[in-house]
């Protein structure tokens, strides 16, 4: 039977600190409610009952994603019942407030009896509700405004750019009556723009729009010496990832004037990309490589130039709930 009155909640547990090294099924608890918690936003780790490096980063990057105070890959009280409030169980029925459900192995279950850590869970009868992020009062019903969930990521972001690209020989230059074929060219580039994402962890469509400014290093007369570009890009962010480091496919549109000689260009543009979080959320490292399919205008003689560029990019969201 429910029972209407709070069941106090304890401020500290006595449980020890997990790290690299720690051995025993209270490891092997923590990696099974991680990859529960996660879910589809990382990969899957082990459930060795082994504190390895997998585990740390699988521990550390849930405290990132859920703003916890301590950000030290170890599972301390704080951790601990940050993972508990990522899962509910209610009369030996589990589930979540995202993504799919979990069961834990049958070491959890006893014959018609659930066996929970009291330090994690509280009990009342027949009711299983997890201890809150933080210290509040739970009744059985429910767990309270306590255990707040992390704040959602706003959609948007405004993004700036630097990078060094570099534009190779092109593979196909079909028109050499106009002059030789261009060397490879290195251009300084900043992009101030912004960016809608349709999530913000695991794999997610990203969509963006950038002014660019170009400083090119003009090898031959015929090089523009400036560039100013428009670039629309469509991108599939994070078909794989581990940890700080991110992937992503895309396919840019881009419309140039170039100057000193004037001239124009249309760009299609496909590539890849990989980057890690010097700071999460906010400041990247990237490299990218990319087949450019380049129109000249007005001649509309086509190239096909293979390129590269490392950068970095620094991001704030825009409106984010629960500030």
């Amino acid at each position: 039977m429910s029972n209407p009155h709070p069941i106090p909640v304890q401020a500290q547990s006595k449980l020890p600190v997990l790290l690299l090294g720690s051995k025993g099924e209270d490891v092997r608890q923590v990696q099974a409610t991680l990859n529960a918690a996660l879910g589809k936003r990382y990969k899957h780790i082990p459930e060795t009952g082994v504190y390895d490096q997998a585990t740390f980063d699988a521990v550390l990057f849930f405290q990132r994603q859920f703003r916890l105070k301590g950000k030290d890959g170890k599972v301390g009280d704080e951790t601990r019942r940050a993972l508990a409030t990522r899962v509910v169980v209610i009369s030996g029925t589990i589930s979540r407030n995202f993504n799919s459900g979990y069961r834990p192995r049958a070491a959890s279950f006893g014959v018609g009896k659930l066996h929970l850590d009291p330090d994690l869970f509280i009990t009342d009868g027949d009711t299983v509700i997890p201890r809150p992020l933080f210290p509040s009062s739970v009744s059985s019903s429910g767990i309270s405004a306590g255990a707040a969930a992390a704040p959602a990521k706003s959609h948007w972001l405004f993004q700036v750019q630097p990078q060094q690209q570099v534009n190779l020989p092109p593979l196909v230059f079909p028109n050499p009556g106009t002059g030789p074929a261009p060397g490879t060219i290195s251009s300084g580039v900043i992009s101030v723009g912004f960016v809608y994402r349709t999530a913000a962890d695991g794999p997610h469509g990203e969509f963006g729009l950038a002014p660019q400014f170009l400083f090119n290093s003009r090898n031959t007369a015929t090089d523009p010496k400036y560039s100013l570009q428009l670039q629309a890009s469509a991108s599939f962010a994070d078909p794989w990832a581990s940890g700080r480091f991110h992937s992503a496919l895309f396919l840019q549109a881009v419309g140039s004037v170039n100057l000193s000689p004037l001239s124009g260009a249309f760009q299609l543009t496909p590539g890849a990309q990989i980057s890690v979080d010097i700071i999460e959320d906010r400041w990247s490292l990237f490299v990218q490589g990319t087949l450019a399919n380049q129109w000249t205008l007005p001649t509309g003689q086509y190239s096909l130039i293979p390129g590269f560029a490392i950068g970095s990019t620094i991001q704030w969201e825009l409106g984010r709930k629960g500030k």
